[in-house]
């Protein structure tokens, strides 16, 4: 008889890929194992991992090398919360039979200090996100951006039209970076887009972000689960100087 495996789905990929990179950071338990490494480097990629992702991470340290992270994902509200709870400790190094820290997978298992108990847990706890295979659980942080794009192309055309300053013209602006997503088969649960806009005078860096929110306001509405924020960057005040003829800049 012929067997024939079927390609593994984007999260159990996901899960791991994620569960062999835990595998790799020792996270011995010093009080189980001398010159245990502790939770100290796991904690960090834990926490780096989540908030690339847009949770909130809060690091518990009581004991000096010994950290818990707690990272909160906001929900939409209305219903109840789910912990979900583990550790990423380990025992000792000592006797394992090969290389502790180099996840080896063999006939579909993984195998490694740690992977069962509980490193495979805590990257499952980690991945249980929103998932290509599940659309009704995500947004689509990319495609919901391309609202405000088509917003910003307007404010555009309408900077265009204004009759400006006699001098300086009219004020621009323009997208001029986009980043998001983390690979094909997950939902895009952030997007970020740097925008420039060149002011001219009678215009700040206040009018700037209400004509933002003009056009982020209706979008958030418009979609239950959708957030947006805006950052200020560099704001500088538009001038009309200039040097005198021949003259030259200090």
């Amino acid at each position: 008889m012929t067997t024939t495996r079927r390609p593994m789905p984007g999260p159990h990929r996901e899960v791991v890929a994620l569960t062999a990179d835990l595998v790799r950071i020792d996270s011995s338990n010093p009080t189980l194992a001398p010159h245990g490494a502790g939770e100290s480097a796991i904690a960090d990629y834990c926490a780096a991992w989540l908030s690339t992702r847009g949770f909130t991470t809060v690091r518990l340290e009581s004991t000096p090398g010994r950290p818990s992270i707690l990272a909160t994902g906001a929900g939409r509200g209305g219903g109840r919360s789910i912990m979900l709870n583990g550790h990423l400790d380990t025992v000792s190094l000592v006797g394992y039979d090969g290389d502790p820290l180099d996840p080896d997978i063999d006939d579909g298992r993984l195998h490694g200090r740690g992977s069962y108990d509980m490193k495979a847990g805590i990257a499952a706890m980690m991945v249980a996100a929103a998932h290509g295979s599940r659309p009704d659980l995500g947004v689509d942080a990319i495609t919901k951006a391309g609202a405000f794009l088509t917003g910003l192309d307007r404010l555009a055309s309408d900077l265009g039209t204004r009759p400006g300053h006699p001098v300086l013209g009219a004020g621009s602006v323009h997208a001029g970076v986009i980043d998001g997503g983390q690979e094909t088969s997950s939902y895009p649960d952030r997007c970020r887009i740097t925008v420039e806009r060149r002011t001219v005078p009678g215009e700040d860096t206040t009018l700037f972000e209400a004509e933002l929110r003009a056009i982020l306001d209706p979008i958030t509405a418009a979609q239950p689960g959708l957030g947006a924020a805006i950052a200020m960057g560099l704001g500088r005040a538009p001038s009309t100087a200039t040097r005198p003829r021949g003259s030259h800049p200090h």
